[in-house]
């Protein structure tokens, strides 16, 4: 426990059950919430003379005891660091920061900072707009990225080159090395930038609580298994570089926050250089561009480290790693055409090696073309993981049944709905139940064999799916909760398709079976899908990455995501593998 100011509380019978944190916030009004909380975390914070959690709630009568550290003198001392000065006036200066340096202090980092550097340089002649921890910064680039800042001598141009950034009419151009080979020459990245839910510490692309982001980029050299880039600010979100090259399917290489889980050492960090920047100077009104031509060690010699990690990559076999994806709108659009780069990255993958299969919502005999054209050669999860089929030897596996009060649960539901129509996997064939008032939509959404009478079809089924109009798709839903099937659950595979498995099936358990089978790690399988029956397999990968159009909740809450299928998303995915 830290020195510091102790503060000791009784818990009235009027607070019985306030979380703790709330508690304290009412007690010491003079403490943030947020100070509070990291008080909890730290053990500073003790319910009856034991450390506690955020979540836990006080009792009439407990002892709350709260410990405030004495504040500590973060005031930024100059210290006599050697900087790379590429221009200077009375108003302003560049500098050429150095890959590995912080720019001004923080916890941990308190001396070495660019900050310490330049209250000697500047004999502490810098504007005070942000304080005595960040002096003089109009701008900031990580840690472990190089390139020029800006920095303000006094309050009047920190204030003009500050506005500058909020109107997006000051340019900074980056060059970056990022795994793989983009698909145009030159494009835009428009992803707006947040806060990800899974680690607050990350930025990510989403479209929940975030900002407005945009990246322009063009291919400067292309190596085999990496290419050399330029990239332009629009706006200026943190790592915003790093979230949308990672977005696209194309991390930084060396990145250690957004590139592969196994990155590359060599590099010492992410190959990020900001090499030059534009604005109008605050009392010349004259637009300078100065630019850092030269790369840092990391970054000068990095075409040499590039043909030996390329060289290393191609040799590689991919024998340890199994992709298992979605079809419909992840393999292969709606017009059924398998994009020609997913072919060639399919075909490529497995002859390295790598384990490529399905779980898919199709039963296996739909999938017998796609068996062939891909070359498949291990088991795949057909409907949704209800069984395991491997289509070398013609024979399903590890199999589990819809229980047979389904043959009345489906009779009824017709009833209730007569424009539905409904379809049961079976291991021979995929079998239809219509109504009159269900032909149409049947017509135009299942490809099987009509069968009127359900009682003539026998009841040892996979799947049931029950199909609907898009817009009466939730009066179904809303029935389906009121009424349930013991020992069933139903997903949402499409906006016409309520698919309904036994308990306990699901892709995600489907993945799970496929690597154990083929003997994968269950942290070298990626899976790649667009849709939500496709969470379960998603959350039991090793990797989780979605389809760039998707649905926005698989594309939230996925460790990668890559670009739209018909473009070939699975391509994208694989050349990222090949790369680690």
């Amino acid at each position: 426990m830290n020195a510091g100011k102790e503060l000791y509380f009784s818990v009235l019978p009027e607070q019985d059950g306030f979380r703790v944190d709330l508690f304290l916030q009412k007690a010491v009004p003079e403490y943030t919430r947020s100070f509070l909380q990291k008080s909890i975390d730290k053990g500073e914070v003790l319910i009856n003379g034991k450390p506690v959690s955020k979540s836990a709630k006080v009792k009439t009568g407990d002892s709350v005891f709260l410990c405030v550290p004495e504040p500590v003198d973060d005031t930024a001392k100059p210290e006599a660091i050697p900087l790379n000065i590429v221009y200077e006036d009375d108003d302003l200066l560049i500098v050429n920061k150095p890959k590995g340096m912080v720019v001004h202090p923080a916890p941990g980092n308190y001396n070495g900072t660019l900050v310490n550097g330049l209250l000697y340089h500047c004999q502490g002649r810098l504007s005070g707009i942000n304080g005595v921890i960040r002096p003089g910064i109009v701008h900031r680039i990580d840690k472990d990225t190089s390139g020029l800042l800006m920095v303000a001598k006094n309050d009047f141009a920190h204030q003009s080159l500050a506005a500058q950034i909020q109107e997006h009419s000051f340019t900074r151009e980056y060059e970056a090395v990022v795994y793989g080979r983009l698909r145009q020459e030159s494009g835009t990245v428009d992803a707006p930038i947040g806060r990800s839910k899974s680690d607050r510490k990350k930025m990510s692309g989403t479209y929940e609580h975030s900002k407005k982001a945009i990246t322009h980029y063009e291919v400067l050299e292309e190596y085999r298994d990496f290419s050399h880039i330029r990239c332009q600010l629009e706006t200026g979100r943190t790592h915003q570089i790093r979230v949308h090259m990672a977005y696209v399917g194309h991390p930084i290489a060396g990145d250690p926050v957004y590139g592969p889980k196994k990155i590359i050492g060599t590099l010492q960090g992410q190959c990020l250089h900001a090499k030059k920047i534009g604005f109008i100077h605050p009392s010349t009104k004259e637009y300078m561009e100065p630019a850092a031509g030269i790369f840092y060690s990391f970054f000068s010699n990095i075409t040499a480290k590039i043909d030996f990690l390329g060289g290393t990559v191609l040799e590689k076999s991919l024998s340890h790693y199994l992709i298992v994806t979605d079809i419909d709108d992840t393999l292969l659009p709606h017009d059924g055409e398998i994009p020609k780069r997913n072919l060639e990255a399919i075909h490529r993958f497995q002859q390295k090696g790598g384990k490529f299969t399905f779980a898919t919502g199709r039963s296996h005999y739909h999938c017998a073309e796609l068996y062939k054209t891909l070359g498949i050669n291990v088991p795949s999860a057909q409907n949704n993981g209800a069984y395991i089929y491997d289509c070398t030897t013609k024979t399903v596996m590890e199999r589990t049944f819809v229980p047979r009060t389904a043959n009345s649960y489906i009779k009824e539901a017709c009833k209730v709905f007569p424009d539905m129509a409904v379809a049961v996997s079976m291991e021979d064939a995929f079998r239809a139940i219509s109504s009159p008032e269900s032909m149409e939509i049947q017509k135009a959404h299942l490809r099987c064999q009509q069968v009127c009478n359900i009682d003539e079809i026998g009841q040892d089924w996979f799947k049931i799916l029950f199909v609907r109009a898009p817009e009466k798709m939730d009066e179904l839903h809303q029935w389906m909760n009121e009424h349930p099937l013991p020992g069933t659950y139903y997903t949402n595979s499409s906006a016409v398709f309520c698919e309904m498995m036994a308990e306990g099936v699901d892709k995600g358990e489907g993945l799970r079976k496929l690597a154990r089978v083929m003997g994968v790690d269950i942290r070298d399988t990626y899976a790649i899908g667009d849709f939500y029956n496709d969470i379960d397999m998603l959350k039991a990968a090793g990797t989780s990455v979605a389809v760039g159009d998707g649905a926005k909740d698989i594309v939230d809450m996925c460790d990668m995501v890559v670009g739209p299928c018909a473009q070939g998303a699975v391509a994208d995915l694989i050349e990222y593998i090949e790369c680690l």
